[in-house]
């Protein structure tokens, strides 16, 4: 089968976006060969196909979960293949995510922002830390320091993708006066431990925890990570969090088609 994909933020995640329509079934099999494509240094593979959810375009992944940087760049990729110049919304389905969720495109400016839906805020008790519940991702806060070592991580990760029915579950170490940002994020479907260089999901929630112990109202908090830059708006009243959105650059890199 001839297969075309794009490659996405080659600096960063380096994801492959897959444009042909090709069963789940046959997800893993082609993302372990896409992966295996040296020339390219792809760290992630994700697929295109019809929405189910009220979006325009869906997004499935081998983990059957989509993280939300995946999301906000696949959705200013469709919006650019669809030859769509000017600033528009752009609603994007995932694996992981119950709804479709909002994404303002603009092509002119190379911008893409995704708006996620209100995490779940659970105060640790004893040495645990605070965790962020969203639909599909449940998140640990690490207050500065170093993350641990993925022998400690991994059955951690697990515990808490199981405790909270999450197909994924992450670790987020936050370093507030840096602004800066290290996840580790570990997915049930292929029992696997990654380190997402820019993880939009991530920043959004450290960013609604450190928006919900500040002044009330709307901020905008830059966050530094290994894979470049992210911007996270949050809005808050009566000390609850009423909007958080994710904003960033996008770089889009070749089209290509392969013979499998």
């Amino acid at each position: 089968m001839n297969l075309t994909f794009q490659l996405i933020d080659p600096a960063g995640e380096a994801l492959l976006l897959v444009h042909t329509p090709v069963p789940r079934e046959a997800y893993a099999d082609l993302t372990r060969r896409l992966l295996a494509i040296r020339e390219l240094a792809p760290r992630q593979v994700a697929f295109l196909t019809a929405p189910t959810q009220g979006g325009v375009v869906r997004v499935e992944t081998a983990a059957a979960f989509c993280g939300g940087e995946v999301l906000r760049q696949a959705a200013f990729a469709f919006a650019v293949a669809r030859e769509i110049r000017r600033e528009r919304k752009v609603p994007v389905e995932g694996d992981g995510w119950p709804e479709a969720l909002p994404a303002q495109v603009n092509p002119l400016t190379g911008q893409a922002t995704l708006d996620f839906p209100l995490p779940q805020v659970q105060p640790g008790q004893g040495e645990r830390g605070d965790r962020l519940l969203f639909p599909g991702v449940a998140w640990a806060l690490q207050k500065g320091g170093a993350l641990p070592s993925e022998a400690a991580l991994t059955p951690a990760l697990q515990a808490l993708a199981q405790e909270t029915e999450r197909p994924a579950a992450g670790l987020l170490v936050w370093d507030f006066r840096a602004q800066s940002l290290e996840t580790a994020l570990w997915t049930a479907q292929d029992a696997a431990l990654t380190h997402p260089r820019r993880c939009a999901a991530g920043g959004a929630a450290a960013a609604a925890w450190q928006a919900l112990r500040s002044r009330e109202g709307r901020q905008t908090w830059p966050l530094r990570q290994p894979g470049g830059p992210l911007e996270v708006t949050t809005v808050t009243q009566g000390r609850q969090l009423k909007r958080l959105s994710v904003a960033g650059p996008v770089d889009l890199g070749p089209v290509y088609t392969v013979e499998f």
